[in-house]
């Protein structure tokens, strides 16, 4: 796992650091409670055009998935930890659907 020193020191990038914290589970939350059509049509780089108030709907959830890895590496399961792993997972769905449709041409 990658320390949170690490990135505080930049020495991993935002994506990196918070990657470690997705998985599947996380994936299907966010890509349910978010939906897949509205990530892949986001044109800002930071999701912001999805009002905040939905990623932070997902605190408990991801608290639940993933809290423990939250505290033994951050130290806390926060609004702001979990909605840069909400974040996340929505930006690796991004990728999927962007590889997706780069094999179909």
């Amino acid at each position: 796992m990658i320390p949170r020193s690490d990135y505080m020191e930049n020495k991993v990038d935002h994506r990196t650091y918070y990657a470690q914290f997705v998985n599947t589970s996380v994936i299907s939350i966010v890509s349910t409670a978010i939906g897949e059509r509205r990530i892949c049509a986001s044109e800002d780089p930071n999701l912001n055009d999805i009002p905040l108030r939905e990623w932070d709907r997902l605190h408990h959830a991801i608290g639940l998935l993933v809290g423990k890895q939250l505290r033994d590496i951050d130290g806390c399961v926060s609004l702001c930890n979990t909605c840069c792993v909400a974040k996340e997972a929505a930006r690796q769905i991004q990728d999927y659907y962007n590889n997706l449709q780069k094999e179909q041409f």
